[in-house]
């Protein structure tokens, strides 16, 4: 008995160091995260956020049915973002990996893009007015619209925090535009 038992331990031995082992399939690497994350703080300090939980990212341009990039690309961060892609192995040169959605590659650069609602679509254009003694937009830029539809301007993000602590009411985007002088918006959309 002792014998089999010596040379059973002694086959399972050999078996163990001599075939090959059999690994379970390496799980996939998390992705890096994604630049549109990191939000946009108020002048309190605190995250900018609407009624809804939205927030405006920080490193992010506002866009409308923005292009889908949907790749790792390569930032190196300060007051706002600056990408490329990956070198040819994926592997950065300058800055860290992050994720990006939407976005387009523009000659050497990427620019990354939050996707938003369309003030147009929630009802909020009311016409271009350049008399309104404000300042004109002409790039998409975050709004926030209370529910008896007055909207006002929030921005594109990056570092500069916007003027109230929150948008009492919902973040919108609104292509082209105007401001008044008391701080409302005129939206006329895509011209």
């Amino acid at each position: 008995m002792r014998a089999n038992t010596i040379i059973t331990a002694s086959a399972l031995t050999w078996a163990f160091f001599i075939l090959p082992t059999v690994h379970a399939e390496d799980p996939p690497a998390p992705l890096p995260p994604d630049l549109c994350e990191e939000p946009v703080h108020a002048v309190t300090g605190d995250v900018y956020m609407d009624l809804f939980g939205q927030t405006i990212s920080r490193f992010c341009k506002p866009r409308i049915d923005p292009p889908v990039l949907d790749r790792e690309v390569c930032c190196s961060i300060g007051s706002s973002a600056s990408c490329k892609l990956p070198n040819s192995v994926g592997r950065c040169t300058s800055g860290m990996k992050f994720w990006c959605e939407f976005g387009e590659v523009i000659g050497s650069s990427v620019a990354c893009y939050q996707d938003g609602p369309d003030a147009c679509e929630q009802g909020f254009c009311n016409g271009f007015d350049d008399g309104g003694g404000g300042t004109i937009f002409a790039t998409t830029s975050w709004i926030c619209c209370s529910d008896e539809g007055e909207c006002i301007y929030v921005g594109e993000g990056g570092m500069t925090p916007p003027s109230d602590a929150s948008c009492v009411g919902g973040l919108t985007m609104c292509n082209d535009g105007s401001t008044n002088e008391d701080g409302t918006v005129n939206c006329e959309g895509d011209l």
